[in-house]
């Protein structure tokens, strides 16, 4: 919704502007909506009622015209590319496994045109491994830069909360940095030294794949909604969206994350967001609500 003053002080008026919403006939977010706070209303314009909104942000996930955002994230210009060439790399990888395997699986000593074949892929995936590092890079900077709420604690916490780990070792060393080095070296860039870098870069793929769904659920998107039992995570509340833009979380407020605490922390922060969101569970009568970061009616 988009907001605008008209009139001058004090004769002001308030207009609204769905800006966003392309008001489908057939509507996912209507049907995947947990308190039936998406509706379609007379005319067929798809609305949201503030009162019975929870702010779980289902709709925003199932929008077929990828307009909305859910978790900030999973999104971002780089991600298609970056989905891209991880799955070229790791499609190398697999195809050196499988060929390498192959042969001792036989018995049989590899061909000298199966031997240029892995040197060829030795290649290629330097080139992937280079590009996927680069996009590595580049999916830390906007997570840092400018503290955006919710994707600067995910951020933090995938690089130096508990998924720090997974991320160094696995990710970059175990995933990228080592299989870049064995196939960017012509003295490592053999038979054996490919099928060592493709089975090292399809493990850190994997471990990628997972840190990517867990990092985006470790911060709830309701946080203020924990209520006699779990953590309390009200210092990672996003500020609205007319603050947003103007200014950034505080240092305090970014220290405090859910994981700072302790180390089960952002495992009860994790269960306590989905057993509040998912669709078919039983929410709290306790439960407070946060007005959404995007348009809503009032019924």
């Amino acid at each position: 919704m988009e907001e605008a003053l008209r009139g001058r002080y004090p004769n002001l008026g308030q207009e609204f502007t769905p800006g966003q919403c392309m008001h489908c006939a057939n509507t996912p977010c209507k049907r995947v909506c947990p308190t039936k706070a998406t509706g379609v209303n007379a005319d067929g314009i798809v609305t949201v009622e503030n009162k019975k909104c929870i702010g779980c942000k289902y709709c925003m996930t199932a929008c077929p015209c990828g307009l909305l955002e859910a978790r900030h994230f999973w999104y971002g210009s780089h991600m298609p590319i970056c989905f891209i060439v991880s799955a070229l790399a790791s499609g190398a990888a697999l195809t050196v496994l499988i060929v390498y395997f192959n042969h001792k699986a036989r018995g049989i000593e590899m061909p000298p045109v199966y031997q240029e074949f892995m040197y060829a892929m030795g290649k290629l995936q330097a080139l992937f491994l280079g590009i996927l590092l680069f996009f590595v890079i580049w999916k830390i900077i906007p997570g840092l830069y400018g503290q955006p709420p919710e994707k600067y604690e995910t951020t933090m916490a995938w690089i130096t909360g508990p998924l720090a780990f997974n991320f160094w070792f696995f990710e970059l060393g175990l995933g990228i940095l080592i299989p870049l080095i064995i196939v960017a070296n012509r003295r490592t860039r053999t038979v054996f030294g490919v099928m060592i870098a493709g089975l090292l870069s399809t493990i850190g793929i994997f471990f990628m794949r997972y840190d990517l769904v867990i990092a985006g659920q470790m911060v709830s998107m309701r946080p203020e909604a924990v209520e006699g039992g779990g953590t309390d995570c009200s210092t990672t509340s996003p500020p609205s969206p007319k603050s947003a833009s103007s200014s950034a979380p505080s240092a305090s407020a970014a220290s405090s994350i859910p994981w700072r605490s302790a180390s089960s922390t952002w495992k009860a922060a994790i269960a306590t967001d989905f057993t509040q969101v998912l669709p078919g569970t039983l929410l709290p009568s306790s439960v407070g609500r946060r007005k959404p970061a995007f348009f809503f009616a009032e019924s």
